[in-house]
């Protein structure tokens, strides 16, 4: 499963930098293209119980779904828009109220930005 993760995650960043080189030439002679500024992205961190993630993972299918349209109601000009979630907590980290094995609090919340979050879940 992990490797199946890392070559999607990796294809997933292929589209991402094609699109950036295909926007960048359709920019050139070609008149500026609409979509080349299309590229919504954040990166953030929150802290959340449980029950809470599960909650939050709930609402961004909902917000995916509200958005999703069969092929006859997708309006000209519409593009695939490819989404991904990758949501999970730091590696390493306790809850909030329990200590660490030495007795002390990260007051940051990660030690560890570049782990990997339990498999299967949800």
């Amino acid at each position: 499963m992990e490797e199946l993760n890392r070559h999607a995650y990796a294809a997933d960043l292929e589209l991402f930098e094609r699109l950036q080189r295909e926007s960048g030439a359709a920019g050139d002679g070609g008149g500026p293209d609409e979509w080349a500024d299309a590229h919504a992205y954040s990166r953030g961190s929150v802290r959340l119980t449980l029950p809470e993630l599960q909650q939050f993972f709930e609402e961004y299918i909902a917000l995916m779904n509200r958005y999703k349209r069969p092929d006859a109601e997708t309006p000209p000009g519409a593009r695939t828009v490819h989404t991904r979630l990758l949501a999970f907590p730091g590696p390493g980290e306790y809850a909030h109220d329990s200590r660490d094995p030495h007795g002390s609090r990260d007051p940051h919340g990660s030690r560890d930005p570049h782990g990997s979050g339990p498999a299967g879940w949800p």
